[in-house]
């Protein structure tokens, strides 16, 4: 009999233990899912900045040079991946829409070996791609389908900012048909929105359209927090800035702050304090 109870006093000490530790255990892992985040939109800023010195602005928000409907065309995502990773060559038909069975699922030729003389490919179904995917959100694509992605370019403030051209002061970084470059950031590279997590809605990194571009919609609020627009499922939202930093996101931050840190010529002054 004492036995028993020594054991169940045990048991019933480990379970408060347990209780105790549960939520710092689960900071840490929240922690280390948020930085991985971070370096994920890291990477895909610094082949934004990478694309930019190459071609002398930024890649659209979808594939020119077609008469697609921007939701059935393929992404910018395409167009800047050899600046993410190299050694791959995707075997894409770029007239086509993305869930054509050219383009769906991805196929790439994958560099195997290079001997000096000769670089030898292998051709392979693509499935997930780490870089796009924020490990706090579990949503994800079908084995047949393309990678899901959990970073949009920011379009700018309203609902159809994607398709507006240049000009339009409330336009972002990222639009269907537009050709934004450098010295079209008139409100500094620090200060624009260039990509950023969202777990609502999320679509394959190859699709146009809403699975890879956002807007900010002032009618639709809240922008930011698990039910917003743009909503992510740890604290805060991370972002990334034209400039290459990465920044988490407040979900108390002022909408007026971040609409204007959407749009590249609004000629608002914002100070990191401010989110």
């Amino acid at each position: 009999m004492r036995n028993r109870i020594q054991a169940a006093l045990v048991v019933a000490i480990l379970l408060v233990l347990a209780g105790l530790f549960a939520p710092a255990v689960r900071k840490v892992h929240e922690a280390a899912a948020r930085s991985h985040c971070q370096n994920n939109l890291r990477s895909l800023a610094l082949a934004l900045q990478n694309y930019e010195s190459c071609y002398g602005g930024y890649p659209h928000g979808t594939v020119a040079g077609t008469d697609l409907p921007p939701r059935r065309r393929l992404s910018g995502y395409v167009e800047l991946w050899p600046f993410v990773q190299g050694g791959w060559r995707w075997l894409l038909d770029l007239q086509k829409p993305w869930d054509d069975e050219a383009n769906c699922p991805t196929r790439a030729d994958c560099k195997v070996s290079d001997s000096g003389r000769r670089i030898t490919y292998e051709e392979r179904v693509i499935g997930e791609l780490p870089v796009f995917l924020c490990p706090s959100n579990p949503h994800g694509a079908a084995s047949d389908s393309p990678s899901y992605t959990h970073y949009v370019g920011v379009a700018g403030v309203g609902e159809d900012a994607a398709g507006w051209p240049l000009e339009h002061v409330c336009v972002g970084v990222y639009g269907y048909d537009r050709a934004v470059r450098s010295q079209d950031i008139e409100d500094g590279q620090a200060s624009t929105l260039a990509l950023i997590e969202t777990a609502k809605d999320n679509g394959p990194w190859t699709a146009g359209g809403s699975a890879t571009v956002r807007s900010l919609i002032p009618d639709v609020p809240p922008y930011l927090g698990r039910d917003g627009q743009l909503g992510a499922l740890h604290r805060g939202v991370n972002a990334a800035f034209l400039d290459g930093t990465v920044r988490n996101l407040s979900i108390t931050t002022d909408p007026c702050v971040l609409e204007a840190l959407a749009t590249i010529s609004g000629g608002e002054r914002i100070e990191s304090d401010d989110y």
